[in-house]
C-alpha cells in the first residue's frame, strides 16, 4: 500500500478514506492486512530553530538585567534582596518560557526526552478483512448512473479562472476520480429559469479528449452541451450543430444525451412534428 504523510497539530482530527483497488484477475478468496499508523513529531521550524540578531540581542539584554539585579546584593537589607530576587526570577521565568525553547516545556512541567521520543513514534496497527467474491462488474454499467457536479464549485473552491488550463485540469480530475467507480459524471452550469449548460466534456467535440472521454466503456452516458462551454464566439444554435453533426459520426453517439432544464414542468402533453425526416418533441413549459 502506498505511504502518505496527514500533518496534524496537537487536539486536531482527520478523517481518512481507504480505497482498495482489486485487480479483475484477483482469486477470489478472504484477505487480511493491516494498516499502520504512526505518529512522529517534526521537526521545529527554522523560525524556533533560530533567532535573528534583534532577538538575540532582547535575550541577552533580559539575561544580562538579571545578573545586573542579583549581583550587588552583598550589604544590602534581606527585604531589597527579596525583591531583586523575585525581579530576576520573573525575568528568567520570562525568558525560559518563550518560544525559543517551548519544545521542553509542556503544561506538566519539563517534558523528560526519553519519554517524550517514546510518546512521538507511537504506532496503531489497524486489521483490515477484504472479501473477493468469484465475479467481474462489467466495464460499463447495465443501468447508467451520472451525477453532475457545478464548475462554478470547482471554480470557487480552488480559486481558477473559468477556461484557464488550470480549469481544465480540475475538471479533467473530477471525471476520472468518479468514471473508475462506474459513474458517469457530466459538468454543469445554471442559468435563468432553472435552465442549466450540461456537458461531459470541456472540450469540442472534434478534440481528441473529448473522443477519449466518450468511447470509455466504463462511461454509460454522456451530456451534449446546447452550447457553448467556454466562449468561442459561436451562437448557441451554431455550436450545438456542429456538435451533433461530429457525434452522430461516432459508436459513442448512442450514450449521448441532452439535459436542457432541472426539475421542469409540463403544462400539457408534447406536440410531435415530422420535419426533413426527423422527428421533434415541443414542450409547453409552465
Amino acid at each position: 500500500m502506498p505511504v502518505c504523510q496527514l500533518n496534524l497539530f496537537p487536539g486536531e482530527t482527520t478523517v481518512i478514506w481507504v480505497s482498495i483497488d482489486v485487480p479483475s484477475e484477483q482469486t477470489p478468496g478472504q484477505y487480511e492486512g493491516e494498516i499502520i499508523i504512526s505518529a512522529s513529531k517534526a521537526e521545529a521550524e527554522s523560525t524556533n530553530q533560530s533567532l535573528s540578531k534583534l532577538e538575540k540581542h532582547q535575550l541577552y539584554r533580559e539575561l544580562r538585567d538579571c545578573l545586573d539585579t542579583v549581583e550587588p546584593l552583598e550589604g544590602k537589607p534581606l527585604e531589597e534582596v527579596v525583591e531583586r530576587v523575585k525581579s530576576a526570577t520573573s525575568s528568567l521565568r520570562r525568558v525560559l518560557l518563550s518560544p525559543l525553547f517551548s519544545d521542553f516545556f509542556s503544561d506538566n512541567g519539563p517534558i523528560d526526552m526519553m519519554e517524550e521520543d517514546a510518546i512521538s513514534s507511537l504506532s496503531i496497527r489497524l486489521k483490515i478483512s477484504l472479501t473477493v467474491w468469484d465475479f467481474v462488474l462489467p466495464a460499463t454499467p447495465s443501468v447508467p448512473t451520472v451525477i453532475g457536479i457545478s464548475d462554478t464549485v470547482i471554480e470557487d473552491r480552488f480559486g481558477v479562472e473559468h477556461g484557464s488550463n488550470e480549469w481544465f485540469e480540475l475538471l479533467d480530475q473530477h471525471f476520472k476520480w468518479l468514471l473508475q467507480y462506474r459513474i458517469s459524471p457530466y459538468f454543469c452550469r445554471w442559468g435563468n429559469g432553472m435552465r442549466v449548460l450540461t456537458y461531459t466534456s470541456p472540450w469540442p467535440a472534434d478534440h481528441p479528449k473529448s473522443d477519449e472521454y466518450f468511447s470509455d466503456p466504463r462511461l454509460a452516458a454522456y451530456a451534449v452541451p446546447n452550447g457553448p462551454i467556454v466562449p468561442c464566439g459561436d451562437t448557441a444554435k451554431d455550436y450545438l450543430r456542429r456538435e451533433v453533426e461530429i457525434l452522430r459520426t461516432k459508436k459513442h453517439w448512442r450514450k449521448a444525451y441532452f439535459y436542457l432544464w432541472d426539475e421542469f414542468r409540463v403544462k400539457y402533453p408534447p406536440v410531435c412534428s415530422w420535419e426533413s425526416g426527423t422527428w421533434s418533441l415541443l414542450f409547453l413549459i409552465s
